[in-house]
């Protein structure tokens, strides 16, 4: 999803004119896309260790902490994405 997401974003804005034609949200989106891709990228990393090396105790409590940290950026960067298309559904 990321891999395909950012580089439409990056055509979006280059096409449409420029950051100045987007709202302020859309820098706080942008800069949540890489906190939530390298959390999601730690927590696919710390399950497929767990998968091939066995489930550690402190690995796993770790991989079930963060993964209440991914739900919640991801939840952001919904909201981010949302705040950032309203003022075009309601021109």
């Amino acid at each position: 999803m990321f891999a395909m997401a950012f580089p439409i974003g990056i055509y979006e804005v280059a096409e449409s004119g420029g950051l100045s034609v987007f709202p302020a949200v859309l820098i706080f989106h942008f800069a949540n896309f890489f906190v939530a891709a390298s959390l999601i990228i730690t927590q696919t990393a710390l399950g497929a260790s767990m998968l091939l090396f066995g489930r550690r105790r402190r690995l796993y409590a770790l991989h079930r902490r963060l993964s209440k940290y991914v739900l919640a950026v991801v939840l952001i960067q919904g909201a981010l994405g949302l705040a950032v298309l309203l003022p075009y559904v309601f021109q």
